[in-house]
């Protein structure tokens, strides 16, 4: 019996990794992430408009921003981040195609937060 105790016991060990539920990596939590439902088909207002190009490219460009005038992405894409929950990320634009003259910036749209 001492035995089965002892193994069961060293299972339980290994299967705790020691991480807490606030130490999760950010990888892991991006398989949580949802699709969001309140992206509009026809977009209106500048927050539709970076709505729906988020949706549908899911990496946007700086230079795709100011091809559809809207010049002050940056206050848009804060109020996704932290008033509909969107995950965002920054990257660095190395796309060939764009041929920027100094570094710019791409936006990389990983999901939706459940709240």
């Amino acid at each position: 019996m001492s035995t089965q105790y002892e193994v069961s016991n060293f299972l339980t060990e290994w299967a705790d990794d020691g991480i807490t539920e606030e130490e999760e990596s950010y990888a892991q939590k991006t398989f949580f992430l949802s699709e969001p439902t309140n992206v509009p088909i026809e977009p209106v207002t500048q927050m539709d408009k970076v709505m729906k190009l988020f949706y549908t490219q899911r990496d946007v460009c700086h230079s795709d921003f100011m091809e559809h005038y809207i010049p002050r992405f940056g206050a848009l894409i804060w109020t996704l981040r932290h008033e509909y929950d969107w995950v965002i990320d920054k990257e660095r634009c190395d796309e060939p195609l764009h041929n920027h003259q100094s570094p710019q910036y791409k936006y990389v749209f990983k999901g939706v937060k459940d709240v």
